[in-house]
């Protein structure tokens, strides 16, 4: 190598040298810096109402645009609110159901936690450092009436699950997302939650901030934020939305949020499937006749192959593994499995066109291109290679823990790029049913603007129409 290359690649080391440490320097002179997550704008304004909307308003205006909604004052009326005190807790015949409880109150995921009666948590949270996250006590959910847009009854076949969040107050989540909708209702205390717009960000801010990616959620100090390590944070723009007991919050899945709670606290999300096709144009015809219904009344499609402690179970054995998207077709297959239903190749290449609606990842993933990945995953799934995959091959991975984890293993490189594909397709569908919604007057101008942004709007025709009328 010539003295003349060796210089001059000195000199780019050097310069990108200077760069960065003038970068760190702006960085860390950065009025946010060091501060809690969310404390220097710029910001964004969130929507806010003062009651539950009806079904069609709420699903088209939110939930199919993928936009968070405030809904003030929306729970003030429920029996929980009035009746949950610690003295009903302890007085309730059922309250030695067992809840989990996480061993901090600042989350970071690598801590663990504890099972313990509830009534026993109650006599200690105020004292120590603990934290409830645990599906609604069965006793307690004929006391908690299911949020009003989601009782129409399409959209009650999509529910999830039910969870309860209670602590003394001071509980910092990590900057996260959820893989599913759903609405937080606050019955005690306050919460301030920090949302990034999900619309705006690209694949480098993702890089930079989120250290879990299979996971969604950073390991940032949400209390100190380090702009020189996570520099994209510096630019990024913030939306604060501060809830008081009464308030219900919608949270669509996938905009990253952090969450802090005051006071002693206890809140109740719901969760539901992601499903914008089937929501769009919700009427009484789809929706039959609605009335008030309690949680003890509804049914919770929830994929029992895994727990929030993130642990696998096939059989009598137990594998610890990454609870994220990589894991998603094994879950939907196993459902399969489950209920006795084989599967095969074939099955995949002939469409499976009527799929029940907890199956709709496996039904993207036949519906696109991609359908070489789930061949190539169904072969390694394929354990006795029968061409079917079915209980027989389950059995055997149940057997085997070492093999189950060298086909998760296996499958998690195809599967990296099949994510990315459907993640592309649902994007675009979404944006899709976005342009009819605001096109045809559903979505008002400046809720569109605000989360999406000006250039999302100018090429619309419904836009042409207002500049016009201006």
């Amino acid at each position: 190598m010539s003295l003349k290359i060796l210089l001059l690649q000195l000199c780019v080391k050097l310069i990108v040298a200077s760069v960065e440490e003038i970068n760190a320097e702006a960085l860390q002179s950065h009025p946010g810096h060091l501060l809690p997550l969310g404390s220097v704008g710029p910001y964004f304004e969130l929507p806010v109402l003062h009651a539950f909307p009806q079904p069609r308003e709420f699903f088209n205006k939110y939930v199919v645009p993928s936009i968070p909604v405030l809904m003030k004052g929306a729970v003030q009326d429920a029996p929980a609110f009035h009746k949950w005190s610690d003295d009903y807790f302890l007085d309730h015949a059922g309250s030695n159901e067992t809840v989990f409880v996480e061993n901090r109150k600042k989350e970071n995921r690598t801590t663990g936690g504890f099972e313990i009666p509830f009534h026993d948590y109650i006599k200690n949270y105020l004292t120590e450092d603990i934290y409830m996250v645990n599906g609604v006590p069965q006793f307690l959910r004929p006391d908690i009436e299911l949020p009003a847009p989601l009782q129409c009854s399409l959209v009650m076949k999509s529910l999830t699950d039910a969870v309860m969040w209670f602590s003394s107050g001071g509980t910092k989540s990590v900057l996260h997302n959820d893989d599913l909708d759903n609405v937080n209702c606050l019955y005690r205390g306050k919460k301030q939650l920090v949302f990034i717009n999900t619309h705006e960000l690209n694949n480098d801010w993702i890089r930079n901030v989120i250290d879990h990616p299979g996971n969604s959620y950073s390991d940032v100090d949400v209390d100190a934020v380090d702009y020189v390590k996570y520099h994209s944070l510096a630019n990024t723009k913030y939306a604060v939305v501060n809830m008081t007991a009464g308030d219900c919050l919608f949270i669509p899945t996938s905009w990253y949020h952090q969450v802090n709670s005051h006071g002693n606290n206890l809140a109740v999300n719901i969760w539901f499937t992601h499903l914008p096709r089937r929501y769009v144009d919700l009427s009484e015809e789809k929706c039959g006749k609605m009335h008030k219904i309690t949680l003890d009344k509804c049914i919770f499609e929830k994929l029992d192959i895994s727990d929030k402690t993130e642990q696998y179970t096939f059989g009598k054995n137990t594998l610890s593994l990454p609870n994220s998207a990589e894991l998603s077709i094994l879950k939907v297959i196993y459902q399969f499995v489950k209920r006795n239903i084989s599967l095969s190749v074939e099955d995949l290449q002939s469409g499976l066109s009527n799929l029940k609606p907890n199956f709709q990842m496996l039904k993207s993933l036949i519906m696109t291109t991609t359908l070489q990945y789930a061949v190539e995953i169904m072969t390694l799934l394929d354990v006795n290679k029968d061409a079917v995959i079915d209980g027989n091959d389950f059995a055997m991975l149940r057997d085997d823990i070492k093999l189950l984890e060298t086909v998760v293993g296996e499958s998690d490189a195809i599967l990296d790029e099949y994510l990315v594909a459907v993640d592309e397709i649902e994007e675009e569908d979404r944006m899709e049913l976005t342009r009819m919604l605001f096109e045809r007057g559903d979505l008002s101008y400046d809720d569109v603007v605000e989360v999406y942004g000006k250039e999302f709007v100018q090429s619309m025709k419904r836009f042409t129409g207002l500049k016009q009328e201006l």
